[in-house]
């Protein structure tokens, strides 16, 4: 008689032992998860970083061009003001704002003191007599030995500015050489000149610095630094070029005064020819600052004087194309939150172009509509997210048609990127960026999240979101932020379908709420699934 076998040694993992094995995948996914999120978190306050950086060094160029004596504390706005880029964005505020892509920064203050260098020995710092006039800095040295002690003049720029509701502040210290009697060659004389080997400047207001469009188009710029006995110069612009260093003066001027330089700006490409793969081989349209030193001795034993900064507008082209317009119809279903009704939801592509004030997007004329209709335009306000006419901006490369045409089929719209003419008047591109939107979305289902709950926790005193991963048999476009609210104005962020998480790099001091929205290839939302505090 056969007797079955029992099983005495059945090999395998427990139950406890899965379990630990889960929470320790779970636990280091988590950690890769957060890193990641954290490394894209600072982007926003990266780049609002980085316009206060460029603009702090912007007005430290255009400072050292102004007359010194204007270099006081009452002084030197108004002389700043007056160069381009710089005027104040917004009179009717009390201070100076500069709008740069959507961030207002404000110049909070210019305090200018007197700086006695020791190179040539200390002078006597008596209090000035003028009451405009910049006292000498505080903690210096005084002496008999320099009869003129105002050898520098110490800036500082300090520039205050907000983005996701936090506040943030850049200060940067300059000094300016006094070009009577500081340290180092001076350049007497900065301009352009017509030609290449001129030892003199022109009369004022023969060439400015506006290279405007031309036939045939101007490739290069020339300039002139006249200067005293020097035995090099160097050459810089704020184009991302590196250094350049001029070695032999004019033959017609006496020996190291005068000194000539070349930009090349290349040739444009016509807007008729220009595409979205187009590699830029020369200088965009928008303002340019050339600067100079003359140097005294060469090598590390040079001593460089006070650099002069020179101000160029290029404006040789309208705006090329913009690129990558895409949309779709965003019909979240029912109940629709407040503030987030049905509409074409469009995003394009940043213009790199320094000129550019904005964007216009029409709807292409067809159906009902004769004409083509501009729904929306971003160089009108200061402020993002704004609402105006039948159109919401929630960033300057995005917009909404809250009255789009009633079809079951296709829509076509174009954006235009704005800059100014010659004179200052708006104009747009020659060639728009056209795109053909499915907007019927009578057989469409917006995503779904899968199981699970949208979270948030803390780390490192930053929210962190969490999400299920979302589904739709369009595919998934990318997962969109909502802080503080589910309108169209309280869109904050978003991120890319493989990212399931995103750390708010400046939450609000009292606090935050937070949803989730799933967007598919065609635009359509998902219902915003609020994140909910995880212990």
């Amino acid at each position: 008689m056969l007797k079955r076998r029992s099983v005495q040694d059945e090999r395998g993992f427990t139950l406890v032992e899965v379990m630990v094995a889960v929470v320790l995948l779970i636990v280091g996914v988590l950690g890769v998860v957060t890193m990641v999120t954290g490394a894209n978190a600072q982007t926003a306050v990266t780049k609002s970083r980085e316009g206060a950086t460029n603009l702090s060094r912007e007005v430290i160029d255009a400072a050292r061009g102004v007359d010194y004596d204007s270099l006081t504390g009452s002084g030197v706005v108004a002389a700043l003001q007056a160069e381009p880029g710089l005027a104040d964005s917004d009179t009717t505020l009390a201070g100076w704002q500069i709008n740069r892509r959507g961030i207002v920064y404000t110049i909070a203050s210019l305090p200018i003191c007197v700086v006695d260098a020791q190179a040539d020995g200390y002078g006597a710092h008596p209090a000035p007599s003028d009451p405009a006039a910049p006292s000498y800095c505080s903690g210096q040295t005084t002496g008999t030995a320099d009869p003129n002690p105002d050898d520098f003049r110490r800036m500082d720029v300090s520039i205050t500015w907000s983005t996701e509701n936090h506040d943030y502040s850049l200060r940067e210290t300059t000094l300016i050489i006094n070009p009577s009697g500081g340290i180092g060659p001076t350049v007497k004389s900065l301009c352009r000149v017509q030609n290449a080997t001129d030892a003199t400047c022109p009369a004022p207001g023969t060439l400015t610095g506006l290279v405007p469009s031309a036939s045939p188009q101007t490739t290069t710029v020339n300039f002139l630094a006249l200067t005293s006995v020097a035995d090099t110069t160097t050459w810089t612009v704020n184009d991302g070029s590196n250094p350049v260093d001029v070695n032999t003066s004019n033959a017609s001027a006496p020996t190291g005064s005068a000194w000539n330089y070349v930009w090349n700006i290349g040739i444009p490409q016509p807007e008729s020819s220009y595409s979205c793969s187009t590699t830029v081989n020369w200088e965009l349209d928008g303002n340019y600052v050339v600067s100079t030193q003359a140097v005294s001795g060469i090598g590390s034993s040079g001593v460089a004087g006070q650099s002069k900064p020179y101000t160029v507008t290029l404006n040789r082209n309208k705006p090329y194309r913009v690129c990558g317009l895409a949309g779709g119809f965003d019909q979240m279903l029912a109940p629709q939150p407040a503030g987030h009704p049905t509409a074409v939801d469009l995003e394009w592509s940043q213009n790199q172009e320094r000129d550019v004030i904005g964007y216009r997007v029409y709807r292409v004329k067809g159906g009902a509509d004769s004409n083509d209709v501009l729904v929306c335009d971003t160089t009108l306000p200061n402020d993002y997210p704004y609402s105006q006419g039948s159109c919401v901006c929630t960033s300057q490369t995005s917009c909404l048609d809250l009255n789009p045409r009633n079809t079951s089929s296709t829509v076509t719209y174009r954006v235009t990127a704005v800059d100014r003419d010659d004179t200052g008047n708006p104009r747009d591109s020659d060639v728009p960026y056209q795109t053909t939107i499915d907007v019927d979305q009578s057989s469409n289902t917006p995503p779904a999240f899968g199981a699970g709950n949208v979270t948030v926790t803390i780390s490192g005193g930053q929210p962190v979101i969490a999400w299920p991963a979302a589904s739709d048999s369009d595919g998934i476009r990318y997962y969109r932020i909502y802080r503080d609210g589910t309108a169209y104005t309280d869109r904050y962020n978003q991120v890319p379908a493989s990212q399931l998480s995103y750390t708010d790099p400046s939450p609000s001091a009292g606090g935050d709420t937070y949803w989730v929205t799933a967007v598919d290839s065609r635009y359509d939302e998902s219902q915003p699934v609020q994140a909910v505090v995880s212990p």
